[in-house]
Parts: structure tokens; C-alpha cells; sequence
């Protein structure tokens, strides 16, 4: 995400749904994406479908909870 970044590195990750609309996202390979998710320590979090049933594209990136 545009404007996110710290330290020279990526900040918020994002996937791109062509035909959704939404914010203008930079575009990064995936060897970078994937050290960040990585080195974070996400989590991916999707919805095949809806409750009706239609396809869905929803999506989150988690950070673990802590289990200290």
C-alpha cells in the first residue's frame, strides 16, 4: 500500500482483485511480499463464499495473537 512504508521496508500487504476497485496499490514481486509476510509472522485469513453461496474474495492478514 502506497504510503505505508517504513524503513524502507513494505508496510501494509495487499492483494490486487482486478475489476474491484479500491485503493491504488504498488505493484511487488512475490519474493518480496512473501519475506514480509514471512518476517511478520502473518496469518491469512479467507472466505471461499458467502452465506447465498456466491463466490467471495474477502480476505485479511493477521498478526498471530500474542500467547504470552
Amino acid at each position: 500500500m502506497p504510503g505505508s512504508e517504513y524503513n524502507g521496508h513494505l508496510g501494509v500487504l495487499r492483494f490486487d482483485f482486478p475489476g474491484y476497485g479500491g485503493a491504488v496499490l504498488r505493484p511487488v514481486d512475490w519474493e518480496e511480499w512473501f519475506a514480509t509476510f514471512d518476517e511478520r509472522g502473518l496469518e491469512f485469513r479467507y472466505q471461499d463464499q458467502r452465506a447465498d453461496g456466491s463466490r467471495s474474495n474477502f480476505n485479511r492478514l493477521e498478526s498471530p495473537p500474542d500467547r504470552s
